[in-house]
């Protein structure tokens, strides 16, 4: 049998709540004081002995490099709430050690509902129905996109000002460098993009991801 949800992803995100508001860090099992504290923990897990599926995935270090396992035994991890309780009901055990608290709200609803409803007013031929569509759906890989992506600028030794912006340039990133390659009059770098994330206490929001 073949399955295909109707928009599964922006219905997970108008239906289901998200994390929001300013984290609140904290030290301990919070479940002690808070039972339904909802955020992002880090925990020693232990899972069941027997499962025939584990459900939580880790990053290890293996002779073949870093690879994604969904093993048994004890480790100590970050964990989502919502992800623990659900290991819980399967005979995952959880020590709490710290994490970070957050509210959850129903972040999206309003702008995933407006947008199906817009993509229902029109015929599957017409170019809104489209437009709709791809607005409702690329939100979510949006807010996934990796921050830390490569750099590449290139600057002409010839010229006077192009190598003030590269003495600049070494001064501000010089230890996010990756390569430097020298081609005839050209100087080419590459280099990390470091988000510059800021957090401004008038709008109580974070701001730097460079996305939109």
């Amino acid at each position: 049998y073949y399955y295909d949800a109707n928009s599964l992803y922006p219905f997970v995100m108008s239906s289901l709540e998200m994390p929001a508001g300013k984290p609140i860090a904290f030290e301990g099992d919070i479940r002690k004081v808070e039972p339904k504290a909802y955020g992002f923990f880090y925990c020693k897990i232990t899972s069941p002995g027997n499962i025939p599926n584990p459900l939580l995935q880790r990053r290890i270090k293996t002779k073949d490099g870093v690879r994604t396992v969904a093993g048994l035994g004890t480790w100590e991890g970050w964990v989502f709430s919502v992800e623990m309780d659900n290991a819980k009901l399967h005979g995952y055990q959880f020590e709490i050690i710290r994490g970070y608290k957050f509210k959850p709200e129903l972040l999206f609803k309003e702008y995933v509902d407006k947008m199906y409803s817009l993509r229902l007013q029109y015929s599957k031929d017409n170019p809104m129905n489209l437009i709709a569509k791809l607005l409702m759906n690329s939100l979510y890989g949006k807010f996934g996109m990796r921050a830390d992506q490569s750099i590449v600028e290139i600057f002409d030794k010839t010229i006077k000002k192009d190598l003030t912006k590269l003495e600049e340039m070494i001064t501000i990133y010089g230890e996010n460098m990756v390569d430097i390659v020298i081609l005839d009059d050209h100087i080419i770098i590459l280099r990390n993009n470091l988000s510059n994330y800021s957090y401004s206490e008038s709008n109580d929001l974070y701001h730097g991801l460079d996305v939109n």
